[in-house]
């Protein structure tokens, strides 16, 4: 199982392997108005501080198969004042046993520098999240360097 961000790529060179599952792909505005739009980033999965698949054992694979299903289930429903609510709900669902999941994952290795890559990545995000960046433009190394005070 993995996750991307957007403007993430997602490259492939074999052919030859089966690629089938579910896919879920979520507008932003669809969960703008709740509070899964405000904390979507602690999901730390969806960028570079956890760079890599999550593997499920079996009983892990069949829950989250399940929440898929549930998924599936109410758009295929006809829309009514609760689909959003329910939809954001398995969606939280899904994304909390995904961070369970890496959790387990992670309890008996470290990642090399990932404090570093974390602490990059933070910056990043504070940097473009004001509105000055606009003016500004990219960061240099020199400013992010001043920043993190390495």
């Amino acid at each position: 199982m993995f996750f991307v961000s957007p403007n993430q790529l997602l490259v492939s060179d074999e052919e030859d392997k089966d690629y089938s599952g579910y896919t879920l792909l979520i507008h932003p505005d669809f969960i703008r108005n709740y509070p899964l739009g405000k904390n979507i980033k602690k999901y730390g999965f969806f960028s570079y501080s956890a760079n890599e698949g999550l593997h499920l054992s079996e009983k892990e694979r069949e829950i989250i198969v399940s929440i898929f299903e549930n998924i599936e289930r109410e758009l295929s429903n006809t829309i009514d004042d609760f689909s959003q609510d329910v939809m954001i709900s398995h969606i939280e669902v899904l994304l909390n046993y995904s961070n369970r999941f890496y959790k387990r994952q992670f309890i008996t290795r470290k990642a090399v520098n990932s404090d570093l890559l974390a602490e990059m990545e933070e910056l990043l995000n504070a940097y473009f999240d004001k509105e000055e960046t606009i003016n500004n433009g990219l960061p240099t190394v020199e400013q992010l360097a001043a920043v993190s005070g390495n």
